[in-house]
């Protein structure tokens, strides 16, 4: 399926582009929940690029990761039914056992709990042949141009001729609006491993 898969106007990221892909993301998600329960105390856009560059590397062979252009100006990735989340083997593979030292101590054992946490919550509220939003970020200096939709709407159109479903998580509540546009609606309201924030999981039928 993946080498057949196609979305009109988007470009298809390449291997070489992963480091700015990691670069918009880290700066995106500096602020999301997510990123301050994986680093902790040790918060920094250079160290959320390391962990996104490293967990890039490792589904990049199973996931779709588009933009709107070679630009980068911003990422939508991808995972098909059957490949939902971030295999541990391919994430070590790709560096991960590096990460105590370029990011910070316990990110291994955040990350695999937080991983844990996502795949139990999506298998309770998921059909089968369900597609996965694992990211879509947009460059904060490229915010409120569209880029979003420009990403969204070719895969959206694309899931509805084939009458697939399509999940996503979310920490934050203003995001829920956001996805409720888009046709998701909130399946259940969890927390991140450490209850510390409501995770909000929606499904788009």
């Amino acid at each position: 399926m993946k080498e057949t898969f196609d979305l009109q106007g988007l470009y298809r990221v390449q291997k070489k582009d992963l480091k700015k892909c990691a670069e918009v993301a880290a700066r995106a998600f500096i602020d999301d929940p997510s990123s301050k329960y994986l680093l902790k105390k040790k918060l920094s856009c250079p160290k959320l690029y390391n962990y996104y560059l490293n967990a890039f590397k490792a589904l990049y062979s199973d996931a779709y990761i588009l933009a709107p252009s070679e630009a980068i100006e911003g990422v939508l990735i991808l995972m098909p039914p059957g490949a939902s989340r971030v295999a541990s083997g391919k994430f070590i593979k790709a560096g991960g056992l590096l990460l105590p030292f370029s990011v910070c101590w316990g990110i291994l054992s955040r990350s695999i709990e937080y991983e844990n946490n996502n795949c139990k919550i999506r298998q309770s509220v998921c059909p089968d042949e369900t597609w996965y939003i694992f990211q879509v970020a947009v460059d904060p200096e490229k915010q409120g141009l569209g880029l979003g939709s420009v990403m969204m709407r070719p895969f959206f159109n694309w899931l509805d001729e084939r009458h697939f479903p399509c999940y996503l998580e979310t920490h934050k509540e203003k995001n829920v609006d956001l996805y409720t546009h888009y046709g998701f609606s909130v399946k259940g309201i969890d927390t991140l491993p450490d209850k510390s924030q409501k995770q909000y999981a929606m499904l788009r039928l």
